[in-house]
């Protein structure tokens, strides 16, 4: 019996161009988008993991990366709710960050940890933004750092976030400021 080591990425690599250089056509791309597949394949990514079953996690996180260029760590608290606009693509979200429902992340978007930088939050040591209910992040958006972003916040497109968002604050620029605080009426669901 023979035992051969293989770099798991080029087979993975190969596994792909051979099933999917047929499969892809313009109507099935069209599907993939809709479907918000690469938050699928996060979300099974993360419940393999919390089943602590091994190789499936770094497989699907790997899929993930190849085909939607997204990095998202299957150990990230993000929702079930969470939609990624265009599948992610381009998508980075540091493993520390948390991310709550109905919230729309949108492509291109990095949420990261600031260079060992912590602060505490409800007891607990943050070192990623904290991202709260409903909220939108536009394309391109960079949240740094230990931050808390509120429910029902909007980042604007290129924003770049290294400070609090209040709850239901609109935040655009580099570096991004609070231009608004919405009113209950300006207030709508991301995701409905």
């Amino acid at each position: 019996m023979y035992i051969i080591l293989v770099d798991s990425r080029a087979i993975l690599r190969l596994l792909i161009q051979i099933s999917l250089i047929n499969l892809l056509s313009e109507e099935i791309i069209y599907m993939l988008r809709e479907l918000n597949v690469s938050g699928k394949i996060f979300q099974l990514s993360r419940t393999m993991h919390l089943l602590k079953i091994p190789i499936i996690p770094k497989f699907l996180k790997q899929l993930n990366r190849i085909i939607f260029s997204c990095d998202i760590p299957y150990n990230t608290d993000i929702k079930n709710s969470v939609m990624f606009g265009h599948n992610g693509m381009g998508l980075v979200i540091n493993k520390n960050a948390k991310i709550d429902e109905n919230t729309l992340i949108m492509q291109h978007v990095t949420i990261g940890a600031n260079m060992g930088k912590f602060r505490v939050v409800d007891g607990k040591k943050i070192t990623a933004p904290y991202i709260g209910k409903n909220v939108l992040i536009s394309a391109g958006a960079i949240l740094l750092g230990p931050i808390v972003v509120g429910d029902n916040a909007q980042i604007g497109a290129g924003a770049v976030v290294t400070k609090d968002v209040p709850e239901n604050g609109v935040a655009v620029g580099v570096p991004a400021k609070v231009v608004k605080v919405l009113n209950k009426n300006e207030i709508k669901e991301v995701l409905a």
